[in-house]
């Protein structure tokens, strides 16, 4: 599956940049522009293919410590949606926090930014134009349950029910063609459980999904 999808990235380079190459001068610069902006996507998310590719194989080997710490989800949430604006200013879809300052969590940094990041990714691939996504969270038994909900395309049960198996490809057709493995939701699911917390994906086709995640609080 992620040899596949590292193929078409590939292939994208070397059909655009040849017709670059061929046709340059004849090329409008509308066309130009497209095409540069094609690059420039899959471009992207070849290297977010690459870094879970990589953290995975390193989970996999035991090579990635855990080293938790307190921080404030509030600032990493709001420091993930900055990160994202452009691509979801592309599609228009509005991003929205209701988590407050000060939700302290006792978590690893690099991990519960990788599960972010790969959510709202995710959210962002599969949320149709003009859509939204919300980051919600409450405290409950020494944990923090955290929700990335969307109103995009949804899943069936059947879809949610091989959503983490590394053996199944993929293939569901997103909004706006993006290309994806499923690597980062694996990798996903097993950074919450490696901090002690629980996955839980709730779907329905045509209206969207939910990941919830619970995360340690500060003591």
């Amino acid at each position: 599956i992620v040899a596949h999808d590292l193929k078409n990235h590939l292939i994208a380079f070397m059909n655009i940049s040849q017709l670059l190459s061929e046709k340059f001068t004849t090329i409008p610069d509308t066309k130009k522009q497209h095409l540069i902006e094609r690059i420039s996507k899959s471009s992207s998310s070849l290297y977010k293919l690459m870094d879970n590719l990589l953290k995975w194989a390193l989970s996999q080997t035991n090579r990635i410590q855990f080293n938790p710490g307190e921080y404030d989800l509030a600032i990493l949430v709001e420091r993930t949606i900055l990160a994202y604006a452009v691509l979801a200013e592309r599609k228009d879809i509005t991003i929205k926090s209701g988590i407050k300052e000060n939700s302290f969590v006792f978590a690893d940094k690099n991990m519960l930014e990788t599960i972010l990041r790969n959510l709202i990714s995710n959210a962002i691939k599969y949320t149709k134009n003009k859509g939204e996504i919300k980051f919600d969270a409450k405290s409950e038994e020494g944990y923090f349950v955290v929700e990335v909900s969307d109103n995009g395309i949804g899943m069936t049960k059947d879809k949610v029910d091989k959503l983490f198996d590394i053996n199944t490809s993929q293939s569901s057709v997103r909004t706006s063609h993006e290309s994806g493995t499923g690597l980062g939701l694996i990798l996903v699911k097993e950074f919450v459980e490696k901090q002690g917390g629980e996955l839980v994906v709730e779907s329905e086709l045509d209206i969207g999904s939910k990941f919830i995640f619970t995360v340690p609080l500060k003591d």
